[in-house]
């Protein structure tokens, strides 16, 4: 019963990308935590998808069959912008250990969002995700295709181990 339960709330996936360098390595093993899952039916969304969480998800306009890791960095009703390399939410710069740039030049011309708008907050609609990967400058994550659907969410990243 236990290793039934088990493999219905849990799965083990390979970290594919560099994108959550330096905490997650391309080749890493996660095991995470199936919200649809046996045991992830019994807890809601809103309270386990909170800000640093790092999720597995299927993001908007990508095949389906592509899994991104990420961090989730806002919530639905957030405002947030990012301004030479620094996380600004709800008009707040905000302490983002997890942000990572190979050299100041890469923070400093990290903006976004992108344009006339550089120094707009967006705010992150209902029910969706603003999320970054950690290799801010390796990332394809919701500055390219937007904030997630809480929905399109698959789990979250419970431990990292390598095999």
């Amino acid at each position: 019963m236990g290793v039934i339960l088990f493999s219905y709330s849990f799965d083990v996936v390979e970290a594919k990308s560099t994108s959550m360098e330096p905490a997650i390595h391309d080749g890493d093993c996660l095991l995470v935590f199936k919200l649809g899952g046996a045991l992830g039916k019994l807890f809601s969304r809103r309270l386990i998808l909170q800000r640093h969480t790092v999720v597995v998800f299927t993001a908007p306009n990508r095949p389906a069959t592509e899994m991104y890791v990420k961090r989730v960095e806002a919530t639905s009703g957030d405002r947030v912008h990012i301004d030479s390399g620094s996380l600004v939410l709800n008009g707040v710069p905000a302490g983002d250990p997890h942000g990572f740039y190979a050299t100041p030049v890469r923070k400093q011309q990290d903006s976004w969002p992108v344009g006339e708008d550089r120094a707009r907050d967006v705010e992150i609609p209902y029910a969706k995700l603003f999320v970054l990967g950690d290799n801010r400058a390796g990332s394809l994550d919701s500055r390219a295709f937007g904030p997630v659907q809480e929905s399109a969410v698959g789990g979250i990243v419970v431990v990292t181990f390598h095999l």
